[in-house]
């Protein structure tokens, strides 16, 4: 495409400049947002050259060990089953956290670390019935 980055510009744009180029990607940004889709999910294109949705490509589904989830990652048709995959995800993360944690021995562990052991305990716990709160240490021990 022709043109320039705006970002090797922007410091040197009047403020007129400013105005014209926001007031042109909110006009673009409101146009995308006619545009409804049936589900939440990444666009793939297809091979017809159209685009499809497909798996999410946000960080939260792909964090480390997450890419290897078994898990549904999109497109999702409710928020409920969006919602519930990123619990998933959590909780599968901090099974496999705790599993690390109980394998170290108890002399090898910091202080604070018992504090997030608890935490992954009651979120494993939690996970046969509900998900329930997992604080136990106050906000201002920075755990």
């Amino acid at each position: 495409m022709p043109g320039v980055q705006l970002s090797t510009c922007w410091n040197k744009l009047s403020f007129a400049q400013l105005s014209g180029v926001i007031r042109e990607l909110a006009t673009f940004q409101a146009q995308l947002f006619q545009h409804r889709f049936p589900a939440v999910g990444g666009l793939r294109k297809a091979a017809n050259e159209d685009f499809t949705l497909g798996n999410m490509a946000d960080i939260q589904f792909f964090w480390y060990e997450r890419i290897q989830d078994k898990v549904h990652k999109g497109p999702f048709h409710s928020t409920h089953g969006w919602i519930n995959t990123l619990l998933l995800l959590k909780l599968n993360e901090s099974r496999r956290l705790y599993e690390e944690d109980m394998a170290g021995s108890e002399s090898d562990r910091k202080p604070g670390q018992s504090c997030l052991l608890t935490r992954k305990k009651r979120l494993v716990i939690s996970s046969r019935s509900s998900i329930t709160s997992n604080t136990c240490c106050s906000t201002s021990q920075g755990y």
